[in-house]
């Protein structure tokens, strides 16, 4: 796999960010910085500042702030170098990977909006972001997407824990786990039906294998859908308290 430079955003006179395509490495943070990253003034206009650090974005893993010891000159050209930059599944940015910006100048994000002619995209659509407690921001202050196979899997996860009722323009939507917490164990014939049938209803999934595991106190339940493009995906974990 190959890691690169997808975009850049000025966040302030001392911090721009670094969009990558992969979620990077500990090793592209640090205070100092690492010294993949360097800056300099393309028109001579400016004396480039000193990179003091490379910081962690919270909830964006694609992404790197990086820190000046000195303002950026509005109207000046400059030119941020980023190789050897580590991502997580070991690739790392080419030599002369960078890419030049104004300070004052807005720069345009690269590849805003989804590819309409991708098959994943078109099959499987685009929705937001929860992170569990809120939409989530990405790097540049939008909220962030999930696309693909990877939104059917966020998306069967929510469906099993809901009740039905949760949804108000659904009102049977839901696998209705809770029902089964504390209850016999010899109840998980019933919350396998129903786990695999709420699975069943979303068009996106052509079938789908349910296994179970009853221990002492807790029922464990693993559904794996195949999706209608034969594609096989993570399963859906369910963990549910009984009664034993």
């Amino acid at each position: 796999m190959t890691i690169l430079l997808q975009a850049l955003e000025v966040r302030h006179e001392r911090r721009i960010r670094l969009v990558f395509t992969n979620t990077l490495a500990s090793g592209a943070f640090g205070v100092p910085a690492p010294g993949g990253y360097s800056i300099t003034c393309v028109d001579g206009s400016a004396t480039p500042p000193g990179i003091q650090a490379a910081l962690v974005v919270p909830g964006s893993s694609t992404v790197v702030e990086l820190s000046f010891d000195a303002p950026l000159v509005r109207g000046s050209l400059y030119h941020i170098t980023a190789q050897s930059i580590p991502a997580a599944d070991t690739s790392t940015t080419a030599t002369g990977t960078g890419q030049d910006f104004r300070w004052g100048f807005d720069t345009p994000p690269v590849n805003v909006e989804p590819n309409r002619r991708n098959k994943e995209l078109l099959l499987y659509g685009v929705d937001l972001l929860w992170n569990g407690q809120d939409y989530q921001e990405n790097a540049a202050g939008d909220l962030d997407r999930v696309s693909g196979a990877a939104n059917v899997t966020k998306a069967l996860n929510r469906a099993v824990e809901c009740n039905p009722g949760d949804l108000l323009w659904d009102e049977e939507w839901g696998g209705a786990i809770r029902e089964f917490v504390d209850s016999p164990s010899t109840a998980v014939g019933t919350l396998k039906g129903a786990i695999s049938s709420q699975i069943l209803k979303d068009p996106r999934v052509k079938s789908v294998k349910t296994t179970y595991n009853v221990e002492d106190e807790k029922t464990f339940l693993y559904a794996t859908p195949k999706l209608i493009s034969g594609e096989q995906i993570d399963a859906v974990s369910i963990e549910v308290p009984n009664d034993a």
